[in-house]
């Protein structure tokens, strides 16, 4: 995790115990009951059923993406999720593979 997703972990956190007090207050404090209920809230806001905000890109996977447009590998685990981002890789890979080819082709006469 990145400073900034530790820091919106820990406001999550805090929201939840907030969230418990208020909840206790109107159930009567039945605190098995509220646990269960929040542990099922938890389950489901921490599986992949729910569209987390677009991450933000580091540099590894940054150079994974281009890499992979560039020569054609296409892994498809990373892409632009932007309209702006989707529009901008297709001259970056019209550009990008043919200057590609040719590095691989003077890499192949220098060999």
């Amino acid at each position: 995790e990145g400073p900034e997703e530790n820091k919106r972990r820990v406001l999550a956190e805090g929201s939840l115990v907030d969230l418990k007090l208020k909840l206790l207050t109107l159930v009567n404090h039945n605190e098995t009951t509220l646990d269960t209920l929040l542990l099922n809230i938890e389950q489901i806001c921490s599986s992949n059923a729910l569209q987390q905000g677009p991450k933000l890109w580091e540099f590894a996977p940054s150079v994974l993406f281009t890499t992979t447009v560039v020569t054609t590998i296409g892994y498809g685990n990373i892409a632009p999720t932007t309209r702006l981002g989707q529009i901008l890789v297709i001259p970056y890979a019209l550009l990008g593979i043919p200057l590609n080819v040719l590095f691989l082709m003077s890499v192949g006469h220098w060999l």
